[in-house]
């Protein structure tokens, strides 16, 4: 059961000039990062600095290193290096954070691999923050609203795709999003892409993959209690397979909705936590309460309504933000996710199809301002353009929403986030990646707890369906796929 130890903002952090007078909540310390930029955090949102040579160096959140060195020892040993240098070392973090690094002469914000630790900044102000809520209340800034994007927030299909916002727009006219993939100057207040390396290993993908994610959660089983959901998809079975030397010390569950029948995400789980024998529980999650609506409304600038919001408040309710971390599947480019266009397709309307806005205007001119770079940021990193299309657009925003909804009761990671396990798995053949065998996943649960192979991942209710979706040709695939987005 959760300690009543909830302050109002906590897992959230904001930088400012030193100019400013911000008024933080209670339960925020404030700390001079520079001579011109200081930090104000929540006390429960672990913060890790070191000085060295006249630079600084800070992790913000929850990070791990697998089968390295301490997040702390990682710190002391790259605060001294150039930009360059940390942004490469920096591959190998895993979890949900914020860097922040100065050389004396500029200060630059990296968001983790995945930009789960959503990064917020102003473009006329140094202001960057992880919650717009936290800036306007602490800070006395412009909250003008941007009106394509309200309309755009007020669209059908912006409800229908749990509010996925697509570009680096906000609500806000002043303030924009931070996308992974990119840095920002806090000089400037610009961001630009960062660089890429290829990791430096000898095993084969799913080998190091199945160590990364191994590693990884045994890292913060150390620190924390880790609860862990598992359905019948692959991502959560992906992670249960890589913690099988430390399954009896996770709380494994399910949320179940469904009011009658047996659900294949219930079914599945509990009989593997059976048969493997590991603790299981299933979670009726209640509706939702007026205090709770209430609570949320007052840390989040816009708020969604969805089933998954019970969830959230069972969170709220019973755990103890201090001693557990929820593990979340969400962010797995170990599989081709958006199919590339045929030829002679217009690139844009594909995009658009691809992240379930057809006809948007909206997401058409947000797509056309992000293609340009983005094509060639990919072909320079030899990275599939719809891979990348999938992980700054759809995992920077719409895979977001539900870590810093949740951020209101409990932290949260994904071992995905990691840069060097990302490329490992996007630099092999991508028939290894495509449905319906997911070759890569196979291996990688093969590796690491191969009886696992024997129960069924996502099995369909509907037969035909199930036929459709993993034999369809792409033409026929990509027709289902644009009806089901205008019918939304």
């Amino acid at each position: 059961m959760k300690k009543n130890n909830r302050v109002k903002h906590q897992n959230q952090f904001f930088v400012c000039d030193s100019t400013f007078q911000p008024e933080p909540p209670t339960g925020f310390s404030h700390a001079e990062f520079t001579d011109e930029l200081d930090i104000y955090h929540s006390e429960m949102l672990p913060v890790q600095r070191a000085s060295e040579g006249g630079n600084e160096l800070a992790v913000i959140g929850d990070a791990v290193i697998p089968n390295g060195p301490t997040v702390r020892k990682w710190i002391q040993d790259t605060a001294n290096k150039s930009l360059h240098e940390v942004l490469r070392r920096s591959q190998a973090l895993t979890g949900r954070y914020v860097l922040l690094y100065s050389d004396g002469d500029s200060a630059t914000v990296v968001p983790d691999a995945l930009a789960h630790k959503s990064v917020y900044y102003h473009t006329d102000s140094r202001l960057v923050t992880t919650s717009l809520k936290l800036l306007f209340d602490s800070v006395d800034v412009d909250q003008q609203k941007h009106s394509d994007t309200v309309a755009f927030m007020n669209s059908s299909q912006f409800k229908n795709n749990e509010n996925a916002f697509i570009g680096d727009k906000t609500l806000f006219q002043d303030v924009r999003c931070v996308l992974p993939n990119h840095v920002l100057d806090m000089d400037a207040m610009e961001p630009s892409r960062r660089p890429l390396f290829a990791p430096d290993h000898d095993r084969t993908p799913a080998e190091y993959i199945a160590d990364s994610i191994s590693a990884s959660m045994q890292s913060f089983n150390d620190k924390f209690h880790l609860l862990t959901p598992i359905t019948a998809g692959q991502d959560s079975r992906t992670i249960l397979a890589c913690s099988k030397d430390i399954v009896r010390d996770i709380t494994w569950y399910t949320f179940s909705d469904w009011s009658s029948g047996e659900h294949p995400d219930v079914k599945i789980p509990k009989r593997i936590a059976a048969e493997q024998d590991f603790d299981y529980s299933i979670h009726h999650p209640r509706d939702l309460e007026d205090d709770f609506r209430n609570a949320l409304s007052e840390y989040l600038c816009w708020t969604r309504n969805l089933p998954k919001t019970k969830h959230v408040q069972f969170f709220y309710n019973n755990y103890d933000v201090e001693k557990h971390v929820y593990v979340t599947g969400n962010g797995p480019i170990y599989k081709r996710n958006y199919e590339s266009p045929e030829n002679g397709a217009n690139m844009v309307e594909h995009c658009c199809e691809m992240l379930q806005y057809p006809g948007n205007e909206y997401v058409e001119r947000e797509i056309e301002e992000w293609l340009p770079g983005a094509t060639e940021y990919a072909n320079d990193n030899d990275v599939s353009l719809m891979n990348l299309l999938y992980w700054e657009q759809r995992m920077g925003r719409w895979g977001a929403l539900a870590p810093r909804e949740k951020d209101i009761a409990i932290r949260g990671v994904s071992p995905f986030s990691n840069y060097n396990l990302l490329l490992t798995a996007l630099s092999v053949d991508s028939s290894r990646l495509s449905a319906p065998d997911h070759d890569l996943i196979r291996s990688v649960i093969e590796t690491k707890w191969p009886e696992l192979e024997k129960y069924t991942v996502n099995p369909s209710k509907n037969p035909l369906k199930a036929k459709i979706a993993s034999s369809a040709p792409y033409p026929v695939e990509r027709f289902l796929r644009y009806v089901n987005a205008r019918m939304n």
